[in-house]
């Protein structure tokens, strides 16, 4: 990813970057997404976030230096920093802007879409629907790639199996099977692969490791949220999923069936996470984010190709 801009210089294409995580600039005003920090805006929390830009630079100095390799014998100049490697014409966040923390300088390249979504072009996924018995649904899957402990989905069918709610149980399609957890408490519902819109427009919470897809999808549908982050962006997802009230954050070290019980009745009898997310439903609503990022790209991409014919 770090490297496509220099493809592109070298071959005279413009280019824009899309992000399918919370934009990675190096703004101190806001806390690199690999973080679980909240969002501060005092002296200690600027210096805080440049001490983190500072060594994210550092450790991606091995990255930038094969890239440097290229650009120098590409004769291009070399790039020291993150923000050098992305488009200087367009960077389209498929967040909604309400969704992120406040930037104290804001990017003109920064443009706000809102989730790509498409529906219709989604492949159909078998499902019992035959088994959902009308209690409040709580829809737990924590993505397709570090979803792999069986022990994390026995946790929270323990967590909710004395409450009033049906639990659904998404594997995301990886090695573990429903076979793999067993017979778990509470007989939930667990399935390999879930049609994951339709289960959230049923839904009346969502579990998630915080991926920025299965977090937009529910707050599409407006569900609040449970969030158990685990690496990459999740946890700098879950520190917005916090800051924007729509739900709540636990730690994989502080998970425990208590803790987790705790979070769900919190936000079953407390109604403003509901609001929240209902909230964050009629902003993204009103968004059509895949028709906005391609109506940017084009508008970029052509003041450039106007400027090159000027010239």
């Amino acid at each position: 990813v770090l490297a496509g801009g220099s493809v592109s210089d070298f071959l005279g294409l413009p280019y824009v970057t899309v992000c399918f995580f919370p934009p990675t600039i190096l703004d101190a005003s806001v806390p690199q997404t690999i973080f679980p920090w909240a969002y501060r805006n005092g002296h200690l929390a600027l210096v805080r976030n440049r001490m983190a830009n500072a060594l994210i630079c550092a450790m991606l100095r091995p990255v930038f230096s094969e890239i440097n390799r290229a650009r120098s014998s590409w004769n291009l100049p070399l790039i020291r920093t993150s923000d050098e490697t992305n488009s200087r014409l367009a960077m389209i966040s498929q967040m909604p802007e309400s969704f992120d923390f406040p930037r104290g300088i804001r990017n003109p390249h920064l443009f706000y879409t809102g989730p790509f979504r498409d529906i219709d072009s989604r492949k159909k996924q078998p499902f019992p629907w035959e088994r959902l018995n009308g209690r409040p649904l709580v829809y737990a899957s924590l993505g397709t790639v570090r979803n792999k402990t069986p022990r994390i989905f026995q946790l929270i069918a323990e967590a909710c199996a004395p409450l009033d709610v049906q639990l659904v149980i998404a594997l995301g399609g990886g090695s573990l099977t429903p076979e793999d957890l067993g017979s778990l408490p509470g007989d939930p519902v667990v399935v390999h692969y879930a049609p994951q819109i339709e289960l959230l427009q049923k839904a009346f919470l969502t579990i998630t490791h915080a991926g920025l897809n299965t977090t937009l999808e529910s707050l599409a549908e407006g569900v609040p949220i449970i969030a158990v982050p685990v690496a990459d962006d999740q946890p700098g997802v879950a520190a917005r999923i916090k800051w924007s009230g729509v739900g709540q954050v636990i730690h994989p070290r502080n998970l425990t069936v208590n803790t987790l019980r705790s979070a769900l009745q919190e936000i079953f009898h407390d109604e403003r996470y509901r609001h929240a997310a209902q909230g964050m439903k009629l902003r993204i609503g009103i968004m059509d984010g895949a028709s906005a990022a391609a109506e940017i790209a084009e508008n970029v991409l052509g003041l450039v190709s106007v400027r090159s014919d000027r010239s």
